[in-house]
């Protein structure tokens, strides 16, 4: 049984003030996790989400071009006058060597994004450079892996949930709080 604790604090705050949001961490640090909590957490916003990485994976035509394509197809049902529900882009899978004119069209995206929408850029990197000028002018936030990172008590949390026999003092000192080891550690201590 999967425990999941939620770290979806730092999402919603910056989600309030900011129209963008860069949320930067490892591979198993708990992002991925973080964003399908607060989408149940908020089932009356629409949510889209978007890898980018397949498209740059995919080598068909222009990633720009098929991205820009998608945007357009996003926005277009959800800028209906008729809808009610704020929109919440998420781009997943943002790659440290992003094209510039990918970089350009996000960029823009962020900036020019309708009253109450919010884009969320999920990457394993540091913010793309081209997303700097967004951070300076308070148009993005940035949400480091820190803020994912569990709590010595979270981590005890987990170990009570789970029903394992495990350390939670010692499992915290191995992992560092790292959400995806934790669970990890746990999942293969109750196979032994």
């Amino acid at each position: 049984m999967r425990c999941l604790t939620d770290k979806t604090a730092a999402l919603k705050k910056a989600l309030g003030e900011f129209p963008a949001v860069y949320l930067e961490g490892s591979a198993a640090s708990g992002k991925s996790t973080a964003l399908w909590l607060l989408a149940e957490q908020c089932p009356q916003e629409e949510w889209n989400w978007v890898d980018v990485g397949a498209f740059l994976r995919t080598g068909a035509g222009s990633a720009e071009e098929e991205l820009s394509g998608l945007i357009g197809s996003l926005i277009r049902p959800c800028s209906r006058e008729d809808r009610q529900r704020p929109c919440r882009m998420i781009f997943e899978n943002l790659p440290a060597d992003i094209p510039e004119p990918l970089a350009g069209l996000l960029v823009e995206l962020a900036r020019n994004l309708p009253e109450g929408w919010r884009a969320i850029f999920v990457s394993r990197e540091q913010p793309p450079k081209a997303f700097l000028d967004l951070i300076w002018k308070r148009r993005m936030a940035v949400i480091p892996q820190r803020e994912l990172l569990l709590t010595r008590e979270e981590v005890q949390t987990m170990v009570i949930r789970a029903g394992s026999l495990l350390d939670p003092e010692e499992l915290y000192e191995v992992t560092g709080g790292w959400a995806g080891c934790v669970d990890l550690m746990i999942r293969m201590a109750d196979r032994a």
